[in-house]
């Protein structure tokens, strides 16, 4: 592997110098495994920002819409849209502190016995659970071998039912059999 970096090196180098000649100083060099990294670190990063470009390129058009001067469509008044935010600056003022009060209180139920005691039977709540997983999957195969034993018994039953059938049809032949035959001429 070295051997073969050690090549693509001077191949490079030769390369080099047919290309700049007896100009044999380059000011800003970078190594080929030092632009490889570097596109790489490029390609990687582009890719975990995928999601976030593609919501910011899916919302320019409404951006470009609230940017552009010309935009008429449903343009309201500098006045209207001052009055506008001050009147939703109240509302949001209130909304804030009663959220904040809600919170509060939210933190004084979390904190509550209850949910200290279910914290704290969190085990025995576990083993529950895995015991209650193990009864459901045991009542499913047991459901399972009632459904077999019933379709077999149905399948008896039908089977009964059939040879009855042609048990009553071969009683029925032989006693036809066993009448007298009368004869017309006679």
């Amino acid at each position: 592997m070295a051997n073969t970096i050690a090549i693509l090196e001077s191949r490079i180098n030769v390369l080099e110098s047919h290309i700049l000649g007896n100009c044999t100083k380059i000011e800003d060099v970078t190594t080929v495994t030092d632009s490889l990294l570097q596109a790489q670190t490029m390609i990687s990063s582009a890719l975990r920002c995928r999601d976030s470009i593609t919501s910011v390129l899916d919302s320019m058009f409404i951006i470009n819409e609230y940017l552009d001067p010309m935009y008429s469509e449903e343009m309201i008044d500098v006045e209207c849209k001052m009055s506008f935010l001050m009147e939703a600056y109240e509302s949001l003022k209130y909304s804030y502190g009663a959220l904040g009060k809600a919170f509060q209180g939210f933190e004084k139920m979390l904190d509550s016995e209850n949910i200290n005691k279910l914290i704290e039977n969190g085990n025995v709540i576990e083993s529950a659970s895995a015991k209650n997983l193990e009864i459901y999957e045991m009542s499913r195969d047991i459901t399972l071998n009632v459904f077999q034993l019933l379709r077999t018994y149905n399948d008896l039953m039908k089977t009964i039912k059939m040879l009855f059938r042609q048990m009553n049809l071969i009683l029925s032949n032989m006693e036809m059999d066993e009448q007298p035959v009368i004869n017309p001429e006679e």
